[in-house]
Order: structure tokens, then C-alpha cells, then sequence
């Protein structure tokens, strides 16, 4: 082999030996990948499988709940939704009692007095800081078309926090979880005994159900400090709403800038940040830099029971 030939050789086995760890570098990246905004934020510098910050990843997730599906990029129709919960064929499904609450739940405050809703509108992003104003205004007007054919073909008294309430306790008292969970969490449950409560938040763990967890968020806050022996470790303070909040997203619930959860920070809460989705908002505006690493793990040892 002349010498030429042989340059020739030891510069493709050169280039292939590059092209194979640029290679591995490159899935190791986003392999190990995280959020952007994570990262710019310094919440976890290290890689690897020990990182807290690492995707978690879960079996067997039920994604299937009609309430967060949407056709075609559009937003499920409530007044279609509230005329198929409430047919004789799922009348008296316990779920579709929780979902029809949820939606009274949702558009009480516009099907009770819709000038009123617009009125405060108003009043509200006159007084809001002024990064809040165009996400707060976006959040009020689509509760407002979501729930404009509703006020429509029901009286406003079919929309009262009573008969969401009556609707809950029904579906709770024939097992549904989430009506569970939302029960406790609006200190209304169906039992108030300690065994009672440990086990609801047992099986709600164990169900991997996103509604669930999110309803249960509340309870797992300042309404559980001072009883672990009923609401176990995963409970005490604002840290836990967030991590219960926070799991319920990563077990698939809409967590986006349209999603119910940050509709109700934004309507209810007056939280309107403009962020994508809930967790860039909780780690990029809610929560100090000392609370984020806290929060997204226990939200992991939530989701893994450990």
C-alpha cells in the first residue's frame, strides 16, 4: 500500500470514529435532556440518573378521561358535553356526575350573571399588573365563549356551588375518586375518620388518576398540617398542593396555558402569568429558588409511592 492510500485509510477511520461519538453525545443529550427553562434557572446542574429533575417516567397512565380531550385543536363543547353527561345513558355514572360538577363548577360564576362576569372583566385589567393584563384578559373571555351557550338552555340555578356540591357527594358515595378527593378537599368529605382519609389518599396515589390528584391537591395543603397520621407524608403545607398540582400534570392532565388549571390560577386566583404551561409557570414564577428542587421531588416520590 503506498503511503498515499494508507493517509487515506487512517483519515476515514479518523472520520468515522468522530461521526460515532458525536453520535453518542448527541442522544446523550437529549436523552437526558431537560426543560429550557429549568435549566436556565440552575435547579439541578448535573446530569444522570440520580438527577431529581430527570422525566419520570410511568406504566400504565390513563390518558382516556373525556373531559381533556379536544377534536381537532378546539376545546371540548361544554353545552354538548353537559346534554351527554346527562343522558339516561350516563345519568347515573359516577363520573359523568363529577364531570357535570366540574363544569358548574367551571362557568358558575359567568351562567350566574353573565353582565356581571363582563363587568368585572373589566374591573379586573384595570387594576392588574401589566404583564397579567393580556394573559387574564385571554383566560376571562374563554370562560366567558365556553360557557355563553350554557347560560343560554339552563337556568342560573342549575350552576349553584350547592348543586355542584350535591352532584360530588353523589358520585363520591358510589366510588368515584375524584369526587372523593374533591369532597376532602372542600372539607366536606363523606367520612371524617382518619383510616377513611389515609385510605382515599392511598388509593388515589395508586389509581395514577391526573383528576384525582388534582383535586386532592387542595386537601394535601394547610388543611392537612398537623395530621399526618390521617394524610400521610405527602401533606403539610403549600410545597404539597404544588407537588400534588405539578404530579397531576405529568400523569397527563391539560396543563397548558388553556388548560383548566391555569384558567382557574388566572380567573379565580388573579394568577396570570404569561408562561405555557403550569410547570414553567410554578418553577419560573411561583416559586422561589429554594422551593423548586423540594417541590419537584416530592411531586416524583408522589407519583412513585416512595
Amino acid at each position: 500500500m503506498n503511503v498515499n492510500k494508507r493517509i487515506s485509510v487512517i483519515h476515514i477511520f479518523l472520520l468515522a470514529t468522530a461521526l460515532i461519538l458525536l453520535s453518542f453525545v448527541i442522544f446523550a443529550y437529549f436523552e437526558n435532556g431537560k426543560p429550557e427553562y429549568l435549566n436556565k434557572d440552575g435547579l439541578d446542574g448535573e446530569r444522570g440518573e440520580n438527577s431529581s429533575l430527570n422525566p419520570i417516567h410511568i406504566d400504565k397512565v390513563d390518558h382516556s378521561l373525556e373531559f381533556r380531550v379536544k377534536t381537532n385543536d378546539r376545546e371540548l363543547n361544554l353545552l354538548d358535553e353537559m346534554k351527554r353527561l346527562s343522558s339516561s345513558e350516563h345519568r347515573d355514572d359516577p363520573r359523568s356526575q363529577w364531570k357535570i360538577s366540574k363544569i358548574i363548577d367551571y362557568c358558575r360564576a359567568y351562567v350566574s350573571n353573565p353582565a356581571g362576569f363582563s363587568s368585572d372583566t373589566d374591573k379586573l385589567i384595570e387594576t392588574a399588573r401589566q404583564d397579567y393584563v393580556s394573559s387574564l384578559k385571554l383566560a376571562r373571555d374563554r370562560v366567558a365563549g365556553r360557557c355563553r351557550e350554557l347560560s343560554e338552555n339552563y337556568p342560573a340555578e342549575d350552576f349553584t356551588y350547592l348543586s355542584s356540591m350535591v352532584l360530588k357527594t353523589r358520585a363520591a358515595k358510589q366510588g368515584d375518586l375524584a369526587a372523593q378527593a374533591s369532597l376532602l378537599s372542600s372539607q366536606a368529605p363523606i367520612s371524617t375518620d382518619s383510616q377513611y382519609i389515609k385510605n382515599l389518599i392511598d388509593d388515589v396515589i395508586n389509581s395514577k388518576d391526573p383528576d384525582a390528584y388534582l383535586e386532592l391537591s387542595d386537601a394535601m395543603g394547610f388543611q392537612s398540617v398537623g395530621k399526618p397520621e390521617a394524610y400521610g407524608k405527602f401533606s403539610g403545607g403549600e410545597e404539597y398542593t404544588y407537588a400534588w398540582q405539578l404530579a397531576a400534570c405529568r400523569l397527563g392532565l391539560d396543563c397548558s396555558k388553556t388548560g383548566d388549571l391555569m384558567t382557574k390560577y388566572c380567573v379565580n386566583g388573579g394568577i396570570c402569568m404569561p408562561y405555557s404551561n403550569f410547570e414553567e409557570m410554578l418553577f419560573r414564577g411561583l416559586l422561589p429558588e429554594a422551593e423548586r428542587k423540594n417541590v419537584n421531588r416530592i411531586s416524583a416520590d408522589i407519583i412513585n409511592n416512595n
